[in-house]
């Protein structure tokens, strides 16, 4: 994956929430591994309720020298757990400080306060055969709006 060309990764770590969106088995949980992928690389550790390879396992996760998490943290179908601003409120609070960054890929949408940031897959090629899928992305805050 071209993750690297995404103008996307900046909002990612400036918001540290982001809910993809999409339809079923159209990828959302393949791109946000490969988002967190990009993470992994400059030191984070990766939380997931999927398994995975990259995966930290829970049990062992300490806080790093400057009393940080520093992880990538996926929550697979997302939607179904967060159905209430209350919540996201109490995790997105932490994101920064803990220097977190949330994906919740799900095709039900999350609770309001987390659909400010979304990313979704607008079109595939893979079935021509060429690992393509073309994504878009939006920031809505208030009036404010990124695409």
């Amino acid at each position: 994956m071209f993750i690297n060309a995404f103008s996307c990764l900046g909002s990612v770590s400036l918001y540290r929430l982001v809910w993809i969106c999409g339809k079923f088995g159209g990828h959302k949980t393949s791109f946000s591994f490969a988002i967190a992928e990009e993470y992994l690389k400059q030191g984070y550790r990766l939380i997931t309720n999927c398994k995975s390879v990259w995966a930290d396992d829970i049990k062992d996760i300490e806080l790093n020298e400057n009393n940080q998490l520093k992880a990538v943290i996926i929550l697979d179908e997302g939607g179904h757990y967060f159905q209430s601003s209350r919540q996201i409120e109490q995790i997105a609070s932490y994101a920064n400080k803990m220097d977190c960054i949330y994906l919740f890929p799900s095709f039900f949408p999350p609770a309001r306060s987390a659909q400010i940031f979304q990313i979704q897959p607008i079109f595939s090629f893979k079935m021509t055969g060429i690992p393509l899928i073309i994504y878009r992305w939006r920031v809505k805050l208030g009036g404010f709006e990124d695409k």
